[in-house]
């Protein structure tokens, strides 16, 4: 194809642009450069003219003053080879000098200087130069250089854009009216051909972008008209389908279309619904529309003007028809508009659901809703006498109940006394040995007392006599004393059983350091026996509670394993491991648990179920009384309110387990608002 830049619109308005932006920077640029080549010239005329003034104003002045003529004309003519210089002259007031030519132009300046002689201090004026100046030559250069860059920059600028244009044609422009060629064939029916650039190089550029796109573009058009070619099928095959579902089906539709346009109607509809009257229903108020009660006919009307209109976009109500039998048939209608485009109003379609036989389901629903109302009241009677029945009976039963916690009392009351009974008895039991023996001992000295008085009466006493006597009332003294310090024991221990701890506050304390303390009163009695004893607290632990109370319960469990868990004067376990005492110490949740634990043989099983009762010893024969686990238990569940239990295995040792609150204070405040 010849290339012609006048058929080429892009590139006309591509020239015009790029001659236009090239003129206006050349026009700037030679500006620029004929300003600094004015200033430049303007610049050294100038500077001329303070040489003239600075290198020949006393050469002249000494020409005068010496009358030599040829000397002024040789300044004179030398003043003319100044840049701009083509006139000047010295007026004195002898004569007057002058070389060059008067300017006849306009463009002239003429500028004066004084000359001037001093002469012993007084300066005497000789005369004055007048330098004439021609700017014509500068403004002449000035535009002779302008029109060559001008001329010079406009045709190059001619070149580059014919070239420039001749390039964007070669690589662009015939490409596009190719492909503008191509698209003005390209159509539904035609998108088959593949567009193709006419270029030899496989460069990849923006044309082949644009060719890729375009050829995407065909493939997915011709994708999108063969699925609009099956939609359209298919489509149409649906309406056959909805048209023959519309005409068999068990709802009535009716379809109010335009004004122009007959309703449609299916054929239940017609059947149903309009009662075998097959006009088209373009007077509503014909047909089965008249059938309606007159409320609900309004009504009905005015809910399908507000569907044609857009004020509404869908409706359900329930009406009802006469038959010509009398009877009624009612029907829910369900409406929604259809928006058609370029018709004003909206379609409107209608379904209609005959509802008669669930009116009547719920007539007799209602029928037997009001039967079952009869019975629920009948019911309800007989209900009110058998909870005046049972509010007796549960009167009854709490009388019952009341009698049952009295009886409860009175049982625990027993039991109490049984326990402090057996209590006593038992505290009988063992003061009576001790007093026993405190008596027999007492009456022996009574007895020797006498003999003694008899002795002394008959004046014939003998030594032997009196070491005898006075060794056995030592002897009878200190069974006695022995016996009494066992019956004070005893008393004191007794003392220990009262859980009354009124005498102390609560208070905090570290429980860590208390049970190192504690455990340090014990180092030396575990040494002698052999038991080496391991600690497992934490750094610290504090607590609210009573101390005294605490260091009692341990004190007993620390003496209870000291005296029972071992074999005496051994210094191992029964299976050859060394004796150890565990205690240990730990936080769980608002309780504390202390464990103190032996390795040694255990307690027997005949044993464990009365441990914690009142003078149960297998001790007693070395001065044990039983009352230490008992105490123990006391302490733990009454003062401290906690809890006390024990895990034991034949030859592998005892864990007596303690858990305490961790702050009985709020403890004892959690148990007394429960018991309220």
């Amino acid at each position: 194809m010849n290339w012609n830049p006048a058929n080429s619109v892009l590139g006309t308005r591509l020239l015009k642009a790029i001659l236009l932006f090239s003129s206006l920077i050349t026009l700037i640029m030679t500006a620029v450069v004929l300003f600094a080549d004015y200033r430049r010239d303007i610049a050294e005329v100038e500077s001329g003219l303070d040489q003239i003034k600075a290198s020949y104003s006393d050469s002249l002045s000494l020409g005068i003053w010496s009358y030599d003529t040829s000397q002024i004309d040789s300044i004179l003519k030398g003043i003319l080879n100044f840049p701009a210089v083509e006139y000047v002259t010295l007026i004195s007031e002898e004569a007057e000098y002058k070389q060059g030519k008067i300017p006849d132009g306009k463009a002239f300046q003429v500028e004066t200087f004084p000359l001037t002689k001093t002469r012993d201090g007084i300066q005497y004026k000789l005369g004055e130069v007048h330098v004439a100046l021609n700017y014509e030559k500068i403004y002449d250069q000035l535009k002779s250089k302008g029109f060559y860059i001008l001329g010079t920059q406009f045709l190059k600028t001619v070149i580059v854009s014919l070239f420039i244009l001749f390039m964007v044609h070669q690589l662009i422009t015939r490409h596009l009216v190719d492909l503008s060629k191509y698209a003005e064939v390209l159509g539904p029916e035609n998108l088959s051909g593949r567009f193709s650039l006419k270029r030899n190089d496989s460069t990849k550029d923006e044309l082949s972008t644009v060719v890729k796109s375009l050829d995407e573009l065909r493939v997915r058009l011709s994708e999108d008209m063969q699925k609009r070619l099956e939609a359209e099928t298919r489509l149409l095959e649906s309406e056959a389908r909805l048209n023959v579902a519309l005409q068999a089906a068990e709802l009535g539709l009716l379809e109010f279309k335009g004004m122009n346009e007959d309703p449609f109607m299916n054929s239940h509809f017609i059947l149903q619904v309009q009662g075998n009257e097959l006009d088209p229903l373009k007077q509503i108020a014909h047909g089965w529309f008249s059938k309606m009660d007159m409320n609900e006919r309004v009504d009905l009307k005015q809910s399908i003007e507000d569907l044609k209109s857009g004020g509404v976009s869908r409706f359900t109500k329930d009406i009802r028809i006469e038959n010509e039998d009398g009877s009624s048939t009612f029907f829910t209608v369900m409406a929604v508009s259809r928006e058609v485009r370029g018709q004003e109003e909206n379609n409107v379609l209608m379904a209609f659901l005959d509802i008669s036989e669930s009116i009547q389901i719920r007539n007799q629903i209602n029928q037997i809703n009001e039967s079952l109302q009869r019975q629920v009241e009948d019911k309800s009677e007989q209900l009110t006498v058998s909870q005046k029945n049972l509010q007796m009976t549960l009167d009854r039963l709490s009388n019952t109940i009341d009698e049952m916690k009295g009886m409860q009392n009175k049982l625990v009351m027993n039991e109490k006394m049984a326990a402090v009974g057996k209590l006593v008895a038992g505290l009988a039991h063992e003061m009576n040995t001790p007093l026993g023996n405190c008596l027999t001992s007492i009456s022996g000295v009574q007895t020797l007392v006498a003999q003694l008085q008899e002795v002394l009466a008959s004046k014939s006493v003998k030594k032997s006599e009196m070491e005898r006597i006075v060794k056995t009332v030592t002897e009878y003294t200190d069974i006695s004393l022995a016996n009494i310090n066992r019956a004070s024991e005893l008393v004191r221990t007794f003392k220990e059983l009262s859980t009354d701890d009124s005498g102390e506050d609560l208070g905090e304390f570290d429980i860590t350091a208390n049970i190192r303390d504690l455990v340090g009163t014990y180092q030396n009695t575990c040494r002698n026996k052999y038991i080496r004893i391991q600690l497992e607290l934490p750094d610290e632990l504090s607590v609210i509670t009573f101390r005294e109370p605490l260091n009692r319960v341990l004190s007993h469990l620390l003496e209870n394993v000291i005296a029972h868990a071992f074999d005496k004067d051994t210094q191992m376990t029964r299976t050859g491991e060394e004796k150890r005492l565990t205690i240990g110490l730990s936080a769980i949740s608002n309780h504390i648990r202390i464990t103190v634990s032996d390795n040694g043989h255990g307690i027997p099983e005949d044993e464990e179920g009365s441990l914690f009762e009142a003078f149960h010893t297998t001790n007693r024969m070395q001065g044990g009384i039983g009352l230490g686990l008992y105490i123990c238990y006391n302490l733990t569940t009454q003062v401290l309110k906690g809890q006390i239990d024990y895990k034991t295995k034949q030859g592998e040792g005892t864990t007596f387990t303690l858990e305490i609150p961790r702050e009985l204070e709020s403890s004892i405040a959690a148990e007394a608002e429960a018991s309220s």
